[in-house]
């Protein structure tokens, strides 16, 4: 009775393994692939949180990879922290992008995704002699002088610490984003005059183009540009995504400072 008991006892346990083994072998349902989007901590990164919250992309939003920040694409830790294996795309700045593909030959630019976000902000000051750039966006540089003429003096900071230089009355205005100008008390000036000025570009790994996770990518995307053309679809998104309390007039403000995403276009098979 011993020995057919111990024997039962060996079946029944087999037969537990077998199965739980063959749970774990079958291939069952795959996990959806997730794509994996770098995105600043501004204006720029709405439309792809819309995409996921409201149109469905089957995808992440990251703005920190482990301990390094790539909100700011500037830092030397953000452009570090690009180069890795986590990214399928990012969200940067023309400048950023550019030394990212001279170093990496994986990603590609895919295009600009926001143009004119970056206007000057200036405190109550009438001379405006000393305006606070983000650091190593040299583009914002270009600006201030294409707008305010070549003797004013150009101080390139971190990011956020251009807030804190006007209030201080360090500086006497800054070139930032929309979204964070319009939290502070001053005039608000668009840098646009007859052309669009590049803010943003995606730069995207290549071995993704192909993938048809990109191809639905572009066409949400695209679909997302679309809707928030629309100015009471554009302004519940800043209100939902802004991080601070609205007074109903941002929308308005984008579209009078031309601020805009724009569509993205696939590229060419070769």
């Amino acid at each position: 009775m011993k020995n057919i008991k111990i024997n039962f006892w060996l079946a029944t346990t087999g037969l537990l393994i077998f199965f739980i083994y063959a749970f774990l072998m079958s291939p069952g349902e795959k996990q959806a692939k997730l794509i994996n989007i770098g995105v600043p901590d501004d204006s720029a990164s709405y439309v792809f949180r819309y995409l996921i919250e409201e149109l469905g992309l089957k995808g992440q939003l990251s703005t920190m990879l482990g301990i390094y920040p790539i909100k700011d694409c500037c830092t030397s830790t953000s452009e570090w922290a690009l180069s890795t294996d986590n990214l399928d795309m990012a969200v940067i700045c023309p400048d950023a992008a550019e030394r990212l593909i001279e170093k990496d030959s994986r990603y590609y630019i895919l295009g600009p995704c926001r143009v004119n976000s970056d206007i000057l902000i200036s405190g109550p000051s009438s001379r405006v002699n000393k305006i606070g750039i983000t650091q190593n966006r040299w583009y914002q540089e270009t600006l201030a002088h294409e707008h305010l003429g070549p003797d004013i003096d150009v101080y390139p900071m971190l990011g956020n610490a251009l807030p804190f230089a006007i209030q201080n009355g360090r500086i006497d205005g800054a070139i930032m984003d929309i979204a964070n100008a319009l939290r502070l008390e001053g005039k608000i000036t668009s840098l646009s005059r007859g052309k669009d000025h590049i803010t943003y570009v995606l730069v995207v790994r290549k071995d993704i183009l192909h993938e048809p996770i990109f191809y639905e990518f572009v066409n949400l995307y695209n679909q997302a540009v679309q809707e928030l053309q629309d100015e009471q679809s554009l302004q519940i998104i800043i209100e939902k995504y802004a991080g601070y309390s609205c007074n109903g007039k941002e929308a308005s403000e984008w579209i009078k400072m031309n601020v805009q995403y724009k569509p993205l276009i696939i590229p060419a098979t070769d």
